[in-house]
């Protein structure tokens, strides 16, 4: 991965976010996030304007101890790749904050949070500007943790705590933190999560990686049934698409050995994952003075029987059920089709880029 991160382009980055945002709409999501996993930020905002999707943004790869990276997942990282990272936590300090300046407009479609990359890059220090930050500028604030239960379990024995105890005997957890991943949460730790009101993004696919390898604890029902915020995300839609996520997350769920309902998952994937962002007061529900984000299913489709709409609608349905999406009471998708978007040229335009990426690294 680090060979191809370190070679993209803002050209490279706009043309896959043109590409996720015309399949996230045609797939029935009205916005999307990214969780500091992209050099050019403006390259990406502009999708916002040009297909009507919700964009939320943060800041670069923000981490003062990025070799952790290489250390202990080499195949995701290499010095080229790293070389682009911040160099010391002076840097890391520097970037903090730095897309905050896309909150100024309440209407828009484009919002920002404070983001660190997280797993074990960013120091105590880091992590403590990160949430102040967040906690001045009533934003969240978010960090991949805990995708590796091994790593996971290293970093609570060097300790000699469970993370989540440390972290709030630290006074660092609270409604403005979430953490993306978590395929380790001990049994105490639901307990600590809801009282602080902490969100959490579940990664489906991630966490069944992570129980095919031993050492997971996936809670994510009981952690939603505990009061959480939960949200259902996909951090690899290449690999398994974000149309499938209600199916993939309903069997994650059962391979932890506590299964969800279709009205769970359904929740998850709408106020729960709002929640996440920060964005539950204005979005993930149907309520008299919320925006007006919502999706029109066809009846007239194989998997919409009338018996159980949550299970219908949240785990079942796909892309082609929907009839329309509308993003603040704008419709952007008409039978099926993202009304902004010339398909065959994101398509296009997309397959260059990879063309040109794979030379550029010596894969062609």
């Amino acid at each position: 991965m680090g060979d191809w991160k370190s070679a993209l382009t803002p050209e490279d980055e706009h043309a896959s976010a043109a590409l996720a945002a015309v399949d996230y709409l045609k797939s029935g999501h009205t916005g999307f996030v990214d969780p500091g996993t992209i050099f050019s930020p403006d390259a990406v905002a502009f999708v916002s304007d040009e297909f009507g999707i919700r964009i939320w943004l943060t800041d670069a790869y923000v981490a003062d101890a990025g070799v952790e990276l290489k250390r202990h997942f080499p195949e995701l990282a290499n010095d080229s790749f790293l070389a682009r990272w911040p160099k010391n936590r002076d840097e890391a300090l520097r970037r903090l904050g730095s897309q905050l300046f896309r909150n100024k407009d309440p209407n828009s479609r484009v919002r920002a949070f404070i983001g660190l990359y997280g797993e074990g890059t960013d120091s105590h220090e880091l992590f403590r500007a990160a949430f102040d930050l967040a906690r001045q500028h009533g934003v969240q604030m978010q960090e991949h943790l805990g995708y590796s239960p091994l790593l996971y379990r290293q970093r609570e024995s060097a300790i000699g705590t469970g993370l989540m105890e440390h972290m709030r005997d630290r006074g660092v957890l609270n409604g403005h933190v979430t953490f993306v991943q978590m395929n380790a949460v001990h049994s105490g730790d639901v307990e600590i999560l809801a009282a602080h009101e902490v969100g959490i993004v579940w990664c489906p696919y991630g966490q069944l990686q992570m129980l095919g390898r031993g050492g997971a604890e996936g809670r994510m029902v009981e952690l939603h049934r505990a009061g959480v915020k939960v949200g259902i995300a996909s951090d690899i839609p290449r690999a398994v698409h974000f149309n499938c996520l209600g199916s993939l997350a309903t069997v994650t769920a059962a391979a932890t050995g506590l299964a969800a309902s279709g009205r769970e998952i359904l929740r998850m994937r709408t106020i729960g994952s709002a929640a996440t962002i920060g964005a539950a007061s204005e979005l993930g529900s149907l309520e008299a003075g919320k925006r007006a984000d919502f999706v029109v299913r066809r009846p007239d489709v194989s998997e919409n029987l009338g018996c159980d709409h949550a299970l219908e609608f949240g785990v079942l349905a796909d892309a082609q059920s929907i009839e329309f999406v509308f993003v603040n009471g704008e419709c952007v998708v008409s039978q099926g089709e993202v009304l902004r978007a010339d398909i065959h040229a994101v398509i296009s335009r997309a397959q260059e880029s990879v063309r040109r990426l794979a030379a550029r690294i010596g894969l062609a």
